[in-house]
């Protein structure tokens, strides 16, 4: 099943600007990236299809193990999400750094913009994979990786250095991405825990 990605245009977002993104997707064939298979436009609405569709964002599985963990009928699944968490800091971890040695800054690195699809019939249930590259900026060597552009940013994942908007590189990335491994690490803990 597809994912569909509505984008509508405008002038602060611009046609170019979203085909970026359908490039970014393009140029990072990896396992746990998901994948744009398709574009089209409809009028001033541009749609991006993605593979796989999602079941949730991270941010939303996170928030289904704490309602689980107050089940005790849900003990044998909240095990399984629990042992998908842990596997995710691994695919995380290696996924951004997988984008990174293809000289591509994510630049918007939070829980909602990772999605976690479910799969049947597996020992891990759970795959996730980073999503929204809209903000993100290729580039075609190292040196030029360090920038200090105004960008949008989300404060509570976002390296200082990208709130002052000041140069910065791919350790903001891996600043943000700390700061979702920690929020989903004291998730783990708070179940380990009631369990």
């Amino acid at each position: 099943m597809l994912a569909r990605k509505r984008i509508r245009c405008s002038r602060r977002m611009k046609k170019e600007d979203v085909v970026k993104e359908a490039v970014h997707l393009r140029n990072l064939s990896y396992s746990h990236v998901v994948r744009g298979v398709g574009t089209y436009t409809l009028g001033e609405e541009v749609s991006i299809l993605l593979y796989p569709a999602a079941n949730y964002n991270l941010e939303a599985f996170l928030e289904e193990c704490h309602i689980i963990l107050s089940i005790t009928a849900a003990h044998a699944r909240m095990v399984s999400m629990l042992r998908d968490l842990r596997r995710f800091f691994q695919c995380i971890t290696r996924t951004i750094h997988f984008v990174h040695t293809k000289l591509v800054k994510h630049m918007d690195i939070k829980p909602s913009n990772f999605l976690v699809h479910k799969r049947a019939g597996a020992h891990y249930t759970h795959d996730i994979f980073p999503t929204d590259f809209g903000i993100s900026r290729s580039y075609d060597n190292i040196e030029e990786v360090e920038t200090d552009s105004a960008t949008a940013c989300t404060r509570n994942y976002a390296a200082p250095e990208v709130v002052r908007q000041e140069t910065r590189g791919f350790g903001a990335d891996i600043l943000s991405l700390g700061c979702v491994l920690r929020c989903s690490r004291l998730c783990v803990l708070r179940c380990s825990r009631q369990n």
